[in-house]
């Protein structure tokens, strides 16, 4: 691949994953990040340990439009290739701030966007979207990306569909990837599989909404990745498209944990909450549209990927 590439959210958890992938290949490319949400000793840790290096990121917040253009366009680019992770994540947590929700992901984007559309060297902008947009019960079969998509339940969703809208109504040669339940190594602190791993390895007790009555479609971050670089790289995708990137297999939580605590050699001590408002029951991802566009084929298992996590939790944090 002859590319210049540029990932947004380059230090948070998929997208350290995307840009040391994309190192390792010898693409050209460079990350932004404006390191906010957790502490600068983290992301050295994190870096650390990934085998990042900060001259392959620039603390840069991609609202700042000057600085993106002073920055990082002018000394690193022109860029050819553009995936935009950056955002506020969490689903709970937005709602206890949906401004900063609004303000990250929605009105932040959209400078961003006007800022590519100036850049004529920009030949594709491959951008993260979420299962949270679909969020509709009761899921009796995959969802597909050409449903009626229900009113979101939570402000994360809300401003993740809005990022859909604002990229179809660009100018840019757009691909957008709906996540659903990314886990695996360097997942953040605030992701209930750390929480999890956390809780058995301090013998502290771990809160599951709905009694772990849910099903969630867990998708190795290995997979992410894959797909994510496929939909860059494959030629022939039309503007606007829509792809699912999941497992396209449930696995209800309660069985989720049981496979952590196998791993971990441990149980933990739950306590059961009740549904949360922000939680669909299940989330279930058709990802045959993604298989026929970009033979995008998650191979990793359920077992498999949570003993990589694990692994990988115990070589860093016991």
């Amino acid at each position: 691949m002859s590319a210049n590439v540029l990932v947004t959210g380059a230090a948070g958890f998929v997208g350290s994953h995307v840009l040391r992938k994309l190192i390792k290949l010898g693409i050209d490319c460079h990350g932004v990040d404006n390191f906010t949400g957790a502490s600068r000793a983290h992301y050295d840790h994190v870096f650390e340990q990934t085998g990042l290096d900060y001259g392959y990121v620039s603390a840069v917040d991609i609202g700042s439009s000057e600085l993106m253009q002073n920055m990082v366009f002018n000394p690193y680019g022109p860029f050819t290739h553009v995936v935009h992770l950056a955002a506020t994540p969490g689903v709970r947590q937005s709602f206890e701030n949906p401004s900063e929700y609004i303000e990250n992901n929605i009105r932040k984007t959209q400078s961003f966007i006007e800022l590519l559309e100036k850049q004529n060297s920009v030949q594709r902008v491959v951008y993260a979207s979420t299962s949270n947009v679909y969020s509709g019960d009761p899921c009796e079969e995959p969802w597909r990306e050409d449903i009626v998509l229900p009113k979101p339940i939570n402000p994360y969703g809300l401003s993740k569909y809005v990022n859909e809208c604002q990229f179809n109504f660009s100018e840019l040669h757009d691909v957008g990837l709906r996540f659903f339940t990314v886990y695996g190594p360097w997942c953040r602190k605030d992701m209930f599989p750390y929480m999890l791993m956390e809780s058995i390895d301090c013998n502290k007790c771990v809160s599951v909404f709905n009694q772990g009555e849910m099903y969630r479609d867990f998708t190795y971050i290995d997979d992410i990745v894959v797909g994510v670089l496929l939909s860059l790289t494959t030629p022939n995708i039309k503007p606007g498209e829509i792809f699912n990137l999941g497992k396209g297999s449930p696995v209800k939580l309660q069985k989720f944990i049981s496979i952590v605590e196998e791993a971990m050699g441990s149980k933990v001590d739950q306590i059961g909450e009740g549904r949360h408002p922000a939680d669909p029951i299940k989330t279930w991802a058709d990802v045959s549209k993604a298989g026929k566009q970009f033979e995008y084929d998650p191979s990793v298992s359920i077992h498999e990927g949570v003993h990589k996590m694990v692994k990988w939790y115990k070589e860093i944090y016991t």
